[in-house]
């Protein structure tokens, strides 16, 4: 199997590269190729890796992660939870030929997964997971481009409340509050010892870490994009969206904005 955890906007040529590599027996012969013989997990952010990998795989299997982890140094990993250390809805993408095979492959998962004291939970719907993490992710543009989000709050009270509204208007099933907080309330995020407090999401974290491109596109651009689908529109989100383009493009680093500078160029002042 392979799991795809780089961001939504890196995953096209993840997958292209990865599926006509050929797949060999332990004889060194070749079966296949690995689009055509190994199952993809797709565990990014966003809900638009599913259908990038369906191009090229046959089986692919959505997975909604819950697992807060920073790096912002090569080869350094900050795990930020006491076990289970992350949660995984995971669920097949597509209609599936073999659901018994499906069941059994994910059951599986989960067993070796709990080695590394994760959460695996097989999701008949595990869309209306991804779509629940979608709106959680609409805040990260904030932190990416404040640093500190205090007397941010109303901002992304406000990016939320559009994005449920235009997944009411689009008929987007998502998880609820309570189902969610029942779910992934089994995490504890505590401090680590030795490292800041504030230690950001993955949009966050790819601002420190001076890359050129960032996810935002495929968060609070999705909104915008499932908003243009059906002749609305979402000013707010699309607006974050090409602030935090451009904060990548420049080389800008969490914190280049202040909370009312932003409000300027939201036009909420």
């Amino acid at each position: 199997m392979l799991v795809l955890t780089t961001k939504t906007h890196q995953a096209e040529a993840a997958v292209e590269q990865w599926a006509d590599v050929p797949v060999h027996d332990r004889d060194g012969t070749v079966l296949g190729s690995a689009a055509e013989l190994l199952p993809i997990f797709t565990a990014l952010n966003g809900v638009a890796s599913e259908e990038i990998a369906l191009r090229y795989f046959e089986r692919v299997f959505a997975v909604c992660v819950w697992f807060p982890t920073v790096m912002t140094e090569p080869g350094e990993v900050i795990v930020r939870t006491l076990p289970p250390r992350g949660i995984f809805h995971v669920g097949r993408y597509g209609v599936s030929s073999d659901p018994a095979a499906d069941t059994k492959l994910v059951a599986s998962i989960g067993e070796e997964w709990a080695a590394a004291e994760f959460q695996v939970i097989r999701s008949e719907d595990v869309l209306r997971w991804k779509y629940r993490k979608l709106l959680a992710n609409v805040g990260n543009v904030l932190q990416a481009l404040l640093g500190d989000t205090a007397g941010a709050e109303d901002l992304r009270r406000a990016a939320e409340d559009e994005c449920r509204e235009i997944f009411a208007s689009a008929g987007i099933a998502f998880a609820g509050d309570e189902e969610s907080q029942a779910a992934w309330g089994a995490l504890s995020i505590e401090p680590v010892p030795g490292e800041p407090a504030q230690l950001g999401s993955s949009s966050w974290q790819s601002l420190v870490r001076g890359h050129s491109t960032i996810e935002t596109s495929y968060l609070n651009g999705e909104i915008a994009l499932i908003a243009r689908r059906i002749g609305r529109s979402a000013p707010l989100n699309a607006k974050l969206t090409a602030l935090a383009r451009r904060a990548a493009r420049e080389g800008l680093r969490p914190g280049s904005l202040g909370v009312e500078d932003l409000r300027a160029h939201l036009g909420r002042v």
